[in-house]
């Protein structure tokens, strides 16, 4: 769910992860402004069947998520898991079902000291052992 550019997002499609080796993946780059989440979930979502045994499918939960309030990420698992369950009709979910989100908040990472850069850089390099 991004509003810098949703229109992107929604026409890239991909085979999920997994499914067939090997498989090429299109590799592409959205800008993300601040408050921009991003949905990342198995197919237990968009697959959540209503009563009618119609599929959520993906457009309908990016249509769910874009109603939720991106200024708020820690509450977005909630609201989505909500809002499939509210659609099905039921708690249930019929497989199982992970949601990760991931909130831009446009901070800068905070300044590394001499030292941290110096381990960062031997690990980077294999100087130092992971």
């Amino acid at each position: 769910m991004t509003q810098s550019s949703p229109q992107t997002v929604n026409k890239v499609f991909n085979l999920p992860l997994g499914i067939i080796e090997p498989t090429p993946y299109f590799q592409f780059a959205v800008k993300l402004a601040r408050n921009d989440v991003i949905l990342i979930h198995t197919d237990s979502l968009t697959e959540a069947t209503n009563k009618q045994g119609r599929q959520l499918t993906s457009e309908g939960l990016l249509n769910l998520a874009r109603k939720l309030n991106p200024t708020e990420p820690q509450r977005i698992k909630d609201a989505v898991l909500a809002a499939v369950r509210a659609y099905q009709g039921h708690d249930d979910f019929t497989d199982d079902v992970t949601l990760l989100v991931l909130h831009h908040n446009a901070a800068d990472p905070p300044r590394m000291s001499v030292t941290d850069y110096a381990t960062v850089m031997g690990k980077a390099l294999r100087l130092i052992k992971v």
